[in-house]
């Protein structure tokens, strides 16, 4: 499972700014604790269909602005119906956006080393998001409002919907409590499903503890690899059911 967030992005790597002016936008430093789930069918062409699988598990990150730095730990398990068993994922991406390096730390201390290749933006509902629902949160007499929008996150469209609290202070900034991420219903040609949602339990401004932005020595030794060609990074649902199915073509065609 690999969302491409989370908070927006945060998977955090990228969101681009819009306009009109957004809406609002998150605290410049902050850290979040989420539970997520994710389901993604993958329709193959051809003689042999891709499948289905299904992930859930929780996601630390922190997020800083002002020295352009991210870091998400992920623990999840895959289920998939090419597989026999659950895949278990544990990994922390630490982002350095303005030496443009990303290291890949897994659970077995090894490490990955990548570029990073987009800047960071500030985390923002865009102006032109839809307001779906506001209330008010609780008995704090806080507005909640759900909004939902298309933005890219890696370059692909996606749909995205959030839940924030709106700031009594600041009347530019909110928190997020919940939101989903789906490439499924952009364009009417895609009959894949991927649908991410993340239920954020935890969500403080500032960053208690720098050191987490600060790569073990592991990394020192790890080789500096491609995106696609991490053998890791096979770990994820939509890589697995696609790697899949092309060792079962390869199997058919000889």
């Amino acid at each position: 499972m690999r969302i491409y967030i989370i908070l927006i992005c945060l998977k955090v790597i990228t969101c681009f700014s819009v306009k009109p002016n957004p809406i609002c936008c998150f605290p410049n430093q902050f850290e979040t604790f989420m539970f997520m789930s994710q389901g993604i069918v993958d329709i193959g062409t051809g003689d042999v269909g891709y499948g289905y699988g299904y992930a859930n598990g929780t996601i630390k990150t922190a997020f800083d602005g002002v020295n352009q730095l991210t870091y998400v730990h992920e623990h999840s398990q895959s289920f998939m119906s090419v597989w026999p068993i659950p895949v278990i994922l544990d990994s922390i991406d630490i982002l350095d956006y303005i030496n443009n390096k990303q290291w890949r730390v897994y659970a077995d201390g090894s490490c990955d080393k990548l570029d990073v290749g987009l800047p960071l933006y500030q985390e923002c509902i865009p102006g032109n998001a839809t307001l779906i629902s506001e209330g008010m949160f609780a008995q704090t007499g806080q507005a909640m409002k759900t909004f939902m929008f298309h933005d890219r996150i890696y370059l692909d469209p996606y749909e995205i919907t959030v839940t924030v609290i709106m700031s009594d202070n600041d009347n530019g900034e909110c928190t997020p409590v919940r939101m989903s991420v789906s490439d499924s219903y952009v364009f009417d040609s895609n009959k894949n499903v991927d649908i991410t949602v993340a239920d954020i339990y935890d969500f403080t401004t500032g960053i208690k503890d720098r050191s987490v932005f600060t790569p073990p020595s592991s990394c020192d030794k790890g080789e500096k690899i491609e995106e696609a060609k991490s053998t890791k990074h096979s770990g994820r649902i939509r890589d697995i059911l696609r790697n899949f199915a092309n060792k079962q073509k390869t199997a058919v065609t000889n």
